[in-house]
């Protein structure tokens, strides 16, 4: 039995370079160091350091310097991603030697030990002449060194000071993590050596004047050179940040020493220690993780926790003392703090997301300070946020704001990323949503419990999952990324199909021999030559043995449990032919995730848009063949194009409201540059217009304003009658607006218009119905002569209508878009459609109805209510044909034999619901309700009936609201089909749910 007395996390690095480094401890007292990745991503580069380990021995053999020996595997597990373990070493370090001549005021030993140590790593690195290489540049950029350099055939950049424990003879350096095998200059390990040991403590200072960097044979041009290519190699590992020489200032320690066992501290204790912006109080504890403001606004993200549980108070104060209103306060659910304290289980929401309002003063004097305050019962912890370091235009919202305002002076193609579509608000005052996302994605990780138990499952079906891809000049460091995540799973019956289109380049194929040849999944096969990427995924699909095959792009990222999740959906659903996942997308450095797209249950008329399905697509593999594979002729949208062919053969397509894939972006593709890919805007056109050749419905499809997405008008069989319902009480101006806009706008023209007269008590409606009659011959007004009852009204409309397709319209509506009836007519004649609605505005131009989400504000609710008629939504919903639960029958057309077949409206609810009630109805026949957002009008809301502003009305919307739930109430628990679990149900704007 061992037990643990040492961790250190070095995660603020890209996710393939996160490791966590354990001191263990077994019952005899011998001890073990333990490095393991944090990700699957970082697998491969905690495993190599065996490797670095016989090739650094050879380097330095009889040079005094000696590498800390790896130790053979060892029965205890090694770490859900990879794990080596390494001798114990005690003794002094090189730096606390030099630390304690210096503090004695021996500078000159000081400087000659470490200048000795220096020429000992000069003289091993002299081997061979340094060439720049294509690896190299990727690391360290285009550094303009000059000439006369030599290298050795393997280089370990931490030779650092800290790093090289003293020994009798010399010195043995416990870490090479960061080893390479590609031509790097040795005065460029040395000018490593000096400058973290120089910059690395302000006790260090009388170092400065020394000329260190000379007497160890750099000069001044060569030296800012290897700066240049410190902060490349930053980049490289951290993902951004400065360099080093501008971080100490602002660093703290990043561990703490835990060789004083006297502690006694437990290892959440020593863990919370070494975290940055903590402030601790007697057990109240307070971290900081990211604070960003915009020109009026400051948010704070963190967590806190106290061991008695209390509810935290939150204020914050400026620096005259004065309470700053809270605008916002949000707690969530941070399963790794609740890890961190033993409390996996618990529904603990230790995280905070809080804004405050910056008052006019401080949005133009940068050096405004605040004082953030946690009170939990008796005990009291602060932070003070320093407002000067939040320069708007270097923070990340100022850029994208900047780049939002050139991409719409630039012209061209109209593209909105999620961003510009709504995702995290309007685009002009783009909200922080992605930083709530990170917390959000912290509170969704897999526990090691959890993963533990993942593993250990056993379903009563273990299909083989094909995983096919196609390859083509991969990155390494990409695809050993990609294959890392995906052997990681928690599910272990897959197979990986690499089908490498290279050509003659064979790096790719010597990466997967090299790294990954003895793993018996991984099935490689080099191509004669590139055929494309439909080719190239056809010949992986040969490749295929598997029940089910998955989709996969050679750079991407999968969650740990993706493939146990999609078993799980084939455990429970027999007839599961397709499955689908939700996805985001992460940077090219692997370490930023933005743009969840959180998606809704398959969605007909949404996929008739755009492919909204995308990754993870799992289908049969029989269904693949059938369908004869990928199709060349739609390279670029060819994934497109083979998701509507095996959804058209699919009996039950499944999907799962978890992000499971990460979508990696580049410059030069469609996740983050859709320019760049034209052709494949057009490709995807040409594979729906074939689909619904296919499946033998007429109909057109163009390219829609918005990049990507596509238009479909469908061919109107006949010209059937439409018969349009009216009910009105006084009211005249609106309803001759409402049915002159319909009679002189619309280009339709073989439709009727009932009035339905309901105890109308101005004279001058009655003028009203005359003249519009007298001018109009398609008007008819009838009579309903009891009390209001908008659905008793409508049936009996219904039954006096003479059209085939009934189209229900509120009094205060008025035609925008003239072929809106065509439009919603050409949709509710195909077979699987019941009912139709249409995108409403309000007098200014913002949004009254997109869509009704089931559930949505408690019962039932119109998504995007109130937006910007300019702003599209979340993913562009707003502009986007898709099916929903509902409509609302202020515009709704439908089938008469439907309106007959379902019972009309229900008439146990007078005025409230009744559409919504009508659409469930419908849906509950196995027919399809349809938005259609090119079908525009007008809707000044409730002018008929008057707003809910009396007791009596009050108490009357609440019975309907009590009647609806106890017929639904199933429904709106299991959550609207057509959103998504992660979506919040109390905004409309589609922002994702906060986990409690």
């Amino acid at each position: 039995m061992e037990k643990i007395i040492f961790t250190k996390y070095s995660n603020e690095r890209a996710r393939a370079f996160c490791i966590r480094t354990d001191i263990c401890q077994s019952e005899d007292g011998s001890r073990i160091v333990r490095k393991s990745a944090c990700y699957p991503e970082g697998r491969a580069h905690v495993e190599r350091m065996r490797f670095w380990y016989e090739r650094l021995e050879e380097l330095y053999r009889r040079s005094g310097i000696s590498m800390n020996r790896p130790v053979s595997d060892r029965k205890q597990d090694r770490g859900a991603y990879g794990s080596v373990e390494f001798e114990y070493v005690t003794g002094q370090t090189l730096e606390e030697q030099l630390d304690k001549m210096l503090g004695s005021g021996d500078v000159d030993a000081a400087i000659a030990r470490l200048l000795d140590f220096v020429d000992v790593v000069r003289r091993a690195g002299t081997r061979e002449a340094f060439g720049v290489t294509e690896e190299f540049r990727k690391v360290f950029g285009d550094a303009d060194l000059p000439d006369g350099l030599f290298c050795a055939p393997v280089t370990d950049l931490d030779m650092i000071a800290a790093n090289a424990f003293v020994t009798g003879d010399g010195w043995m350096m416990m870490d090479y993590e960061w080893s390479f095998d590609f031509p790097i200059p040795v005065n460029y390990v040395i000018f490593r050596i000096l400058h973290f040991y120089i910059y690395g403590s302000t006790a260090r200072t009388v170092l400065y004047t020394k000329n260190l960097y000379g007497r160890a044979g750099l000069d001044g041009e060569e030296v800012r050179q290897y700066e240049r290519m410190e902060e490349h190699f930053q980049q490289y590992v951290l993902g951004g940040h400065l360099p080093l020489r501008f971080l100490y200032p602002e660093m703290t320690p990043g561990c703490i020493d835990f060789r004083d066992e006297k502690k006694q501290q437990s290892i959440a204790e020593l863990c919370r220690e070494a975290r940055s912006q903590k402030q601790e109080a007697a057990g109240l504890q307070l971290c900081v993780d990211s604070i960003e403001r915009t020109e009026d606004e400051l948010e704070i993200r963190g967590w806190s926790f106290n061991e008695k549980l209390i509810c935290p108070q939150f204020s914050v104060t400026d620096a005259a003392g004065g309470k700053r209103e809270l605008k916002r306060l949000e707690f969530f659910m941070r399963r790794d703090v609740n890890a961190l304290f033993g409390m996996e289980d618990s529904p603990y929401t230790a995280g905070f997301d809080l804004i405050i309002h910056l008052p006019e003063k401080a949005a133009k004097r940068w050096g405004e300070r605040y004082v953030l305050c946690v009170q939990a019962g008796e005990q009291q912890a602060t932070y003070v946020v320093d407002v000067s370091r939040l320069a708007f235009k270097n923070g990340k919202i100022g850029q994208k704001l900047v780049k939002l305002k050139s991409k719409e002076q630039a012209g061209g193609p109209k593209y909105f990323s999620p961003y510009e579509m709504g995702l995290f608000g309007e685009s002009r005052k783009l909200r922080k949503e992605d930083q709530r996302f990170g917390g959000w994605r912290l509170a969704m990780q897999l526990t090691e419990t959890e993963r533990k138990a993942q593993r250990e499952h056993r379903f009563d079906k273990n299909p083989l999952i094909s995983i096919v891809i196609p390859l083509y000049q991969t990155p390494p460091q990409y695809l050993r990324a990609m294959l890392d995540s995906i052997l990681s799973q928690t599910y272990g019956n897959f197979e990986i199909c690499l089908a490498d289109g290279s050509g003659e380049d064979d790096s790719v194929g010597a990466q997967v021999r090299k790294e990954y040849g003895t793993e018996a999944r991984i099935q490689y096969k080099k191509l004669k030559q590139n055929g494309g990427i439909s080719e190239n995924t056809n010949e992986a699909l040969a490749m295929a043995h598997g029940e089910y095959v998955m989709l996969g792009d050679h750079d991407d990222l999968l969650e740990d449990h993706a493939l146990y999740e999609i078993v799980k959906v084939i455990n429970e659903h027999s007839d599961a032919d397709v499955i689908y996942t939700d996805e985001d997308k992460v940077d090219a450095q692997g370490q930023h995730y933005f743009e969840p797209h959180f998606k809704p249950d398959f969605n007909l008329y949404m996929l008739r848009t755009s492919n909204y399905i995308c990754h993870i697509f799992v289908v049969k593999r029989h269904i693949a063949e059938d369908v004869g594979g990928f199709r060349r002729e739609y390279d670029g949208a060819q994934d497109y194009d083979f998701i509507l062919r095996c959804c058209e053969r699919a009996e039950g397509i499944y999907h799962i409201p978890k992000i499971l894939y990460h979508w990696r972006t580049h410059e030069a593709s469609t996740a983050s540059n859709p320019e760049s890919k034209l052709y494949a805007w057009e490709a995807g056109r040409r594979a729906l217009a074939e689909h619904y050749h296919r499946i033998g419905v007429d109909a057109d499809v163009t390219l829609a304003e918005l990049f990507g997405r596509y238009r479909t008008r469908w061919k109107i069989q006949g010209m059937p009658l439409v018969s349009i319902l009216i009910p009105n009480k006084d009211h005249s101006e609106d309803l001759t607006t409402c049915v002159r806009s319909l009679c002189q706008k619309s280009s339709y023209q073989n439709y009727e218009i009932l009035i339905v007269e309901n105890n109308s008590e101005e004279p001058k409606t009655f003028a009203c119905y005359k003249k519009l009659q007298e001018e109009f011959p398609c008007v008819r007004v009838i009579t309903w002569e009891n009390a209001f009852h908008y659905s008793k009204i409508n049936n009996f409309a219904a039954q006096e209508a003479d059209g085939e397709y009934l189209l229900l319209l509120n009094n205060d509506t008025e035609v925008i878009e003239p072929h809106w009836i065509e439009e919603m007519l050409g949709i509710c004649q195909q077979k699987e459609v019941g009912a139709v609605g249409a995108k409403l505005f309000y007098p200014d131009g913002t949004i009254q109805h997109a869509g009704v989400i089931l559930g949505l504000g408690g019962v039932a609710g119109h998504v995007f209510a109130g937006m910007d008629g300019n702003q599209c939504g979340y993913v562009a919903r707003a502009n986007t044909t898709q099916n929903l639960s509902a409509v609302t029958a202020a515009c709704m057309m439908t089938k008469r034999s439907v309106f007959e077949e379902v019972g009309g409206l229900d008439e146990k609810l007078t005025v409230a619901l009744n559409d919504v009630d009508y659409c469930m109805k419908v849906v509950q026949t196995g027919r399809l309700v349809v938005y259609t957002p090119y079908a525009q009008l007008y809707h000044n809301e409730s002018v008929t009936r008057g707003l809910e502003d009396s007791p009596e009305k009050r108490e009357r919307f609440a019975q309907e609201q009590r009647l609806f739930e106890q017929k639904w109430g199933e429904q709106i628990k299991e959550g609207d089909p057509y959103y998504n679990i992660n979506l919040s149900r109390v905004s409309g704007q589609c922002s994702f749910r906060i986990p409690r």
